[in-house]
């Protein structure tokens, strides 16, 4: 397997540079406790929180992260921690613009408290919030949409533009008992929520018996009425009757909002419906499976079992699909007009072996997908705004990058982070074990991971990226690195280049743009080179500021 990144140490996650400007660029933690927010202790069972990081209330299993059109506020969803409990409910956030930290503005849960007993007052008392699991905000900012599988239902809350704050409006449940919510259907066992990009809709997914269910908004309200539902069964005649839904796990709708896709964890599918823009009906149109039976009304397709989530590009021409069992991302080519999808490529995870290993895997087999670091258990996919970047979130506490050609929609795996590192190539991350939910800020300069078992919220930032992979060396040891400044990074690049242990030498490169910078090899590996004609050596970039950590890549000098 190519290297296409050598150890990026502490989340220095490499993205091509065109995600984020027309250069190669990084992400990396900031610095201290900027660079995580977690539950306030004591936590329970005698759990200790993440080090370094700030704390707030309403964290204890956080699940799902999402940050508004504006990219002012960021929003994480809690749901159940270990041993069953969590805080049911949302926590907002104020966002930095320059640097994407996080500040607490408060929380909505289902009962006032955050979780812990004698909490109550601590957060604002919610309605259909247990088990809030995922969360969707509408285009013109005003609404945030919870999905709560313990409750069976869909809340939505109002958010305040200028502050962030949100206050409980309204909820859907399938089995309200004379309380303040509106009976629905389809929502058993609820499991994805998405708002359609002309505000007019929400759809939901539920996994018992599998089903996509469509409510109209009220734009002024926020206000749900239920429209139609698919199901696996069609519910006696509740619901139309469809295929392939078992176990849905997410939802995902066409920019264009032509088509809607539903994930189905249980029996490996993806299904597609055709959706009536005036209407918000959905019509079936057409099935994958990992394994379809043969004549019947699904098509195979490659790398889908287990498929847990789904998201596709900002151009609408590809569907990613992150699939849990198959330890792998899938894609595949859409049909805008018909919503057809046709298997591209697929990436599959690779158990690290060789040279890539910490510690080898002498069994590892090869497999028809190209193989990739770091997505094992895959259970979130996201693409950057511009569509030149996707990230992988496993559920083994890992995170992997990719680039994306605009033109030929071609993936290349550049850059990944575990929290217990399997591969030299890979990055240390805190608090990526057990991380539920993703998501990217539209200006490019955020990359948000709710984590459940930390409970906690991880905060990464575009930073200076080291693009050069090989470098050749004259016979002083001096060479030339290059380094690339993401666009996202306004005001540019700026800092100290180290070479292993020699001293650091400045360097300031212009937003989007790349330079070559001159460095020198340290004497103890002059004389590696001079004897064995290359050496592997860390060169690291740090911002001027020590906002964040430092970006870092493992380079190969040649002897000139």
């Amino acid at each position: 397997m190519r290297r296409l990144l050598l150890v990026l140490m502490l989340l220095g996650l490499a993205v091509p540079g065109s995600a984020f400007g027309q250069a190669s660029s990084s992400f990396s933690q900031l610095s201290g406790e900027r660079g995580c927010v977690s539950q306030e202790p004591p936590l329970l069972f005698d759990e200790e929180p993440i080090e370094d990081c700030a704390r707030t209330r309403g964290l204890l299993g956080a699940y799902a992260v999402t940050v508004s059109p504006d990219d002012r506020h960021v929003y994480v969803a809690s749901a159940s921690g270990e041993g069953g409990a969590g805080s049911n409910g949302v926590v907002a956030f104020s966002r930095a613009g320059d640097t994407g930290a996080l500040t607490s503005l408060g929380c909505v849960t289902d009962t006032g408290g955050d979780g812990r007993p004698g909490t109550d007052g601590f957060c604002v008392n919610g309605d259909a919030l247990l088990g809030a699991s995922a969360l969707a905000v509408s285009p013109d900012g005003r609404n945030v949409y919870v999905a709560s599988d313990g409750s069976n239902g869909v809340a939505w809350l109002t958010r305040d533009a200028a502050t962030g704050k949100l206050a409980p409006a309204g909820c859907i449940k399938e089995f309200p008992r004379a309380d303040r919510c509106r009976a629905g259907f389809g929502v058993i066992g609820i499991s994805g929520v998405a708002v359609s990009q002309d505000g007019r809709h929400v759809y939901v997914t539920a996994a018992d018996p599998g089903s996509v269910s469509a409510f109209s908004r009220d734009p002024d309200t926020g206000d749900l009425e239920p429209i139609m539902c698919v199901s696996e069964n069609g519910s006696d005649g509740l619901c139309a009757d469809g295929t392939a839904l078992t176990g849905a796990s997410s939802i995902t709708i066409a920019p264009d909002g032509g088509q809607v896709f539903v994930t189905a964890a249980d029996i490996g599918g993806v299904t597609s419906y055709a959706r009536d823009a005036a209407t918000g009906r959905l019509t079936p149109q057409g099935c994958l499976l990992d394994k379809a039976p043969r004549g019947g009304s699904c098509t195979s397709a490659p790398a889908l079992a287990g498929a847990a989530a789904s998201a596709i590009s900002p151009d609408g021409k590809t569907l990613f699909v992150a699939s849990a069992a198959d330890e792998a991302l899938a894609l595949f080519s859409r049909d805008a007009a018909t919503g057809r999808l046709t298997p591209s490529s697929c990436f599959r995870h690779r158990v690290a072996t060789d040279a890539d290993a910490v510690d080898p895997d002498e069994d590892a087999a090869a497999d028809d997908c190209t193989p990739a670091m770091a997505i094992g258990q895959a259970r979130e996919v996201v693409v950057s705004s511009d569509g030149r970047g996707v990230f992988v979130l496993g559920d083994e506490g890992s995170l992997a990058t990719f680039g994306r050609d605009l033109a030929s929609g071609e993936l290349t795996q550049t850059g990944c982070a575990e929290g217990d590192v399997t591969y030299k190539a890979c990055s240390e991350a805190r608090g990526l074990f057990d991380a539920r939910g993703m998501a990217v800020s539209s200006d490019g300069r955020s990359l948000y991971v709710a984590n459940q078992s930390a409970h906690a919220v991880s905060v990464l930032s575009a930073n200076v990226a080291v693009a050069s992979r090989a470098v050749a060396a004259d016979r002083r040891g001096r060479f030339r690195v290059r380094l690339a400044c993401p666009a996202a990074r306004v005001s540019g690049c700026a800092g100290g280049l180290r070479v292993g242990a020699s001293k650091s030498r400045a360097y300031r490169v212009r937003a989007g743009a790349s330079r070559t910078v001159r460095a020198r090899l340290p004497k103890r590996l002059r004389r590696v080179v001079r004897k064995r004609g290359r050496v592997r050596v860390t060169v690291a970039a740090r911002d001027s500021r020590r906002l964040m950590a430092a970006s870092k890549r493992r380079v190969l000098v040649r002897r000139r």
